[in-house]
């Protein structure tokens, strides 16, 4: 950290979960897994997703996310069969490809109990009292990553203020939420033809604009 020369370490801290905190880790997703999958594109954002039925976690299914390879197969055709599409029809096409660095590192899950995500939650069906018992369950889930962030800090001899451990059952979802306003003002755009996320992958295909060539 002192060193006059040479580059930075990179530190990348992986989580373990006790089993009594990732079996807390269940619970609260079997009770608000669906509520709070809602609130993500079905189509656009495909990494990380419950594996529902009838909008709820299945309690006796042995997984809670689905499986991850035709969800990444998914990621990784859809957008170059839009773009193959708009080329035969003769349309510039643009495809921007892009990879969010230490994405997991800067997430702040103080936004789980932010006004606009209750708002949503109650937009999509959540009552007054879902809410009030989501808003409890998930201070304390935040009080748990703040002990996170302050154990990581002594182990990594560096200040760690925000960010969701990698490996908790529960950050992914969060991982997934801090980025639906970002997904929302993409696929919101004109001109978007294929807007896809795989967490913290995305790849964007839209026409491209028209250049003069006499440029």
């Amino acid at each position: 950290k002192q060193a006059a020369s040479g580059r930075p370490v990179d530190i990348q801290l992986r989580l373990s979960p006790h089993p009594d905190f990732a079996t807390v880790e269940v619970l609260y997703l079997w009770r608000f897994g669906g509520v709070l999958d809602a609130l993500l594109s079905k189509q656009e954002v495909l990494g990380y997703r419950l594996d529902l039925r009838k909008q709820q976690v299945v309690p006796h299914r042995r997984w809670l996310f689905e499986y991850w390879p035709k969800q990444y197969q998914a990621f990784r055709t859809a957008p170059l069969e839009a773009a193959k599409t708009a080329l035969k029809m003769g349309a510039q096409t643009l495809i921007i490809s892009g990879d969010l660095a230490s994405f997991y590192d800067t997430v702040d899950p103080s936004f789980m109990l932010g006004a606009a995500l209750l708002a949503e939650l109650v937009k999509h069906g959540a009552s007054q009292d879902d809410v009030d018992e989501y808003q409890r369950a998930t201070a304390s889930l935040l009080r748990a990553y703040t002990r996170f962030q302050k154990a990581a800090s002594s182990r990594a001899a560096l200040p760690i203020k925000v960010g969701v451990p990698i490996g908790a059952l529960t950050s992914r979802v969060v991982a997934n939420l801090s980025l639906a306003p970002l997904d929302r003002h993409v696929a919101a755009q004109p001109g978007i033809l294929c807007y896809r996320r795989y967490v913290d992958d995305l790849v964007i295909v839209a026409h491209a604009p028209e250049v003069d060539e006499g440029l």
